[in-house]
């Protein structure tokens, strides 16, 4: 999603209810903040905006630039183009999240592995890793035929919004193409983004953080106390350092 301009990401990708609130309890305290393919600046701004120091990166330099723009530049934001694979930022956080689904866009049990064991790398003595994903099971259904999700009207433009599956039914992906019809005269002028994503189940997960120096001691369903059921979609999952021994 490198080319996905963040206006047109953020009309459609809103977040999810209570994950904003669930962030922000999450990072109550830390004085330092990382946050793993912050996009626009959703959760960071916020979190800036409770007087924390917060880094975001993302591998997408549109979006870095416009999460600089959006967050009051007083020196409480810094963006870093980086992925979250092999970013390399010389110091430790107390906080590092990865907010709507970030972890899905890492491919392979190879991508998890390598960004675990960066996580492991900048996390404070006694910080805290955390992220939430969608469910989407073993073998999703998938839509192959263009689906409407929303028309939204921005700035006197009116767009018409299509979800597609195109990952061709191959096990444990969803990629999803985005088609945004813009409303013009006579007709529509049209642009398509793809975002790549695999799912993971808490086993897998939990292999590959405990592989990687680090260990699961929360999971909310869908943000809230609780326990997993057939009808979560959503996990929110806390993450520290393993404990040697």
């Amino acid at each position: 999603m490198s080319d996905y301009p963040p206006r047109l990401y953020e009309l459609l990708h809103t977040g999810n209810a209570g994950d904003e609130r669930f962030y922000e309890d999450l990072c109550a305290g830390a004085k330092s903040v990382l946050e793993l393919g912050c996009g626009g600046g959703r959760i960071s701004s916020r979190l800036v905006r409770l007087g924390l120091s917060v880094t975001g990166i993302d591998s997408n330099p549109l979006m870095i630039e416009a999460a600089r723009e959006r967050i009051d530049p007083a020196g409480a934001f810094a963006g870093v183009v980086a992925d979250m694979r092999s970013f390399d930022l010389s110091r430790a956080f107390d906080r590092i999240i990865a907010p709507y689904n970030g972890i899905l866009c890492l491919l392979s049990d190879a991508d998890a592995a390598a960004c675990f064991e960066r996580v492991e790398r900048h996390l404070a003595d006694g910080g805290i890793f955390a992220f939430d994903i969608y469910l989407a099971g073993d073998d999703p259904e998938p839509c192959l035929e263009e689906e409407h999700l929303v028309s939204v009207e921005d700035r006197g433009e009116v767009f018409h919004v299509f979800e597609r599956d195109i990952s061709g039914g191959v096990l444990r992906r969803f990629d999803v193409e985005y088609v945004y019809r813009k409303e013009v005269d006579g007709g529509f002028e049209e642009k398509r983004f793809e975002i790549p994503q695999r799912s993971y189940d808490l086993p897998q997960l939990r292999v590959l953080l405990e592989a990687n120096g680090l260990e699961i001691t929360k999971v909310f369903p869908d943000f809230e106390e609780g326990e997993i059921d057939d009808g979560t979609t959503r996990i929110a999952v806390v993450v520290s350092r393993k404990i040697a021994g």
